[in-house]
């Protein structure tokens, strides 16, 4: 289980402004296997948090642990709202980064990519360049690239935000049906709180800047889920109440 602590992040000398409280005690938790969304306003730190658990920045307070234990950064895989695919790679020299990192050679991991690539609907488009693929298969080939990094613990910070709204509902459906093959731990990031109830298991909101956890509520849908579900009443009684916690 990961567990956040009173996880705060203060900056000191911030431009021109001094002193900027982004988070104020932030207690979260994710069982192991839990799909946990964080919303929020915009700016209010949600990808600060993430920035924090990887190591990307030192937190000013708190403690995160795993299984009881300090977490450290390689617990955690990180996909950024950008694909950050390297143009002047081909997809599967980008996907392989994760296994070069840890000494596999370039011939096991052009064929653990091959082996694999079905399930990320990219079989066929291995040897393409990233500019030849659209918005969501690179967004997949981003996701295939965390899925083979060592971490347990997926972040997903916004990985559907520039998607259009049909191609953004397909890949969440394919995110689902993945997931429930390859069992991660995943914290999302999302605006979406159509997104975030359809995903998640739990769902924190945030409140404006330094931002503390205003709610949390539990989402007891039955798995796997069908788009028919965002029509039903009581998805729509949840938005609503998600929605009001916004304001």
């Amino acid at each position: 289980m990961l567990l956040i602590d009173g996880l705060c992040k203060t900056y000191e000398n911030y431009g021109n402004s001094g002193r900027l409280e982004v988070l104020d005690h932030i207690d979260m938790k994710a069982e192991t296997g839990e799909f946990v969304s964080i919303i929020g306003p915009s700016g209010c730190g949600k990808s600060t948090i993430f920035n924090l658990l990887c190591g990307i920045e030192e937190k000013s307070e708190g403690i995160v642990t795993i299984d009881g234990c300090p977490a450290k950064p390689a617990s955690f895989s990180y996909m950024q709202q950008r694909d950050l695919l390297m143009d002047w790679k081909r997809i599967w020299e980008n996907i392989s980064l994760p296994l070069k990192l840890r000494g596999v050679s370039k011939k096991d991991a052009k064929k653990i990519i091959e082996k694999q690539s079905e399930l990320y609907g990219l079989s066929g488009f291995e040897n393409a360049w990233p500019i030849e693929l659209s918005g969501g298969m690179r967004q997949r080939a981003a996701f295939f690239r965390t899925m083979l990094s060592e971490g347990n613990i997926m972040l997903l910070d916004e990985p559907f935000a520039s998607i259009d709204a049909l191609n953004r509902e397909r890949l969440q459906e394919w995110l689902m049906d993945v997931l429930s093959r390859e069992k991660r731990t995943v914290l999302l990031v999302t605006h979406s709180v159509d997104e975030a109830i359809f995903l998640s298991d739990r769902v924190y909101v945030l409140t404006e800047r330094p931002a503390k956890v205003k709610c949390c509520f539990d989402i007891s849908f039955d798995r796997p889920r069908k788009r028919e579900l965002l029509t039903a009443p009581e998805f729509n009684e949840l938005k609503a109440a998600l929605l009001s916690n916004l304001t």
